[in-house]
């Protein structure tokens, strides 16, 4: 479903915003307007978690919101995956060196983000390719309903192997159902985000059209007790009457998939017990979750202001 028919924007602003380039603030001197993504972010009612990725060195990814439980501060950390999957095998993954998160990417990818609302001061991003954000289980980022939001940009090639590549998931491992979901690109460049309740086959939105590659995306998915909307740039598509429970067991990843289940040991097909990780290879930033549906309003204001633009 086109978003014209869900974002109550004029033509114009919508326009404006998605002509502008999505390298870094500083690339908007005349027409930016908003430099303070991250405030708005955080001023957005029930935000549970926003972490900027925007650190230059250590191993916490911060959880930038006031007084989130102290657990929900994530782990940078990196896992190899040695070897291409099955191109039959409906898990699978591209090889990754696991390359530990490359932090302090400058310029960030979010044109709003910039230090004190500086136009001169973008934040980082930070770049993925085998590395990953841990986030230990909280109930409080895995709430009932939900919106998870991020800033992405994908970095592999065209020559690369087709693969799932997840940039965030918060997903139990009990095969071959799952509770809770997971927001990813598809081996044909497609994003898309999935659900389960733990006892049905996942449900599954995909975006519009396929991505491309270089080039950032925001992306929102939402579930509002019955319906999975997936936003790209703010469009929409949609899928109504839609299960879902809370994963309840297992960490939150940013840039990888299950990285807790073991490795296999060589390429076996259908096999759901083991790896592959589905690492993301590219950058991401001020990724967040929200305990509500956001509306198709707040999509687009957020993707005006990661633009630099106020609305």
């Amino acid at each position: 479903m086109s978003a014209t028919l869900l974002v109550l924007l004029p033509l114009g602003l919508v326009a404006i915003v998605s002509s502008l380039c999505f390298v870094g603030c500083n690339f908007h001197p005349v027409l930016a307007s908003f430099f303070k993504y991250q405030d708005a972010v955080l001023g957005t009612s029930g935000v549970m978690a926003l972490w900027p990725l925007d650190e230059t060195s250590g191993t916490t990814a911060s959880n930038a919101v006031s007084g989130a439980p102290p657990g929900t501060d994530g782990t940078y950390l990196a896992t190899a995956v040695p070897y291409p999957d099955d191109t039959q095998d409906p898990l699978r993954s591209a090889p990754s060196p696991g390359t530990f998160p490359q932090l302090d990417q400058k310029p960030g990818i979010v044109a709003g983000d910039c230090a004190g609302g500086d136009p001169n001061q973008p934040n980082p991003c930070t770049g993925f390719d085998g590395g990953y954000v841990s986030v230990s289980f909280d109930p409080t980022i895995n709430p009932p309903q939900f919106s998870i939001e991020a800033w992405v940009r994908p970095d592999w090639t065209e020559t690369d192997p087709p693969a799932f590549r997840v940039v965030m998931m918060s997903r139990d491992n009990s095969p071959p159902t799952f509770k809770g979901f997971a927001l990813y690109a598809r081996p044909e460049n497609v994003w898309a985000v999935s659900t389960s309740d733990g006892a049905t086959p996942l449900s599954e939105v995909r975006a519009n059209g396929q991505l491309a590659l270089g080039l950032t995306n925001h992306l929102v998915a939402t579930y509002d007790g019955g319906t999975l909307t997936l936003y790209v740039d703010a469009d929409a598509s949609l899928k109504p009457n839609v299960a879902y429970l809370p994963n309840a067991t297992a960490p939150l990843y940013i840039g990888t998939g299950a990285p807790e289940l073991p490795l296999r040991s060589s390429t076996v097909a259908n096999d759901p017990t083991h790896g592959p990780l589905n690492p993301f290879k590219g950058a991401i930033q001020d990724a967040a979750i929200y305990n509500r549906a956001l509306t198709s309003t707040e999509v687009a204001k957020h993707f005006a202001n990661g633009n630099a633009f106020a609305i």
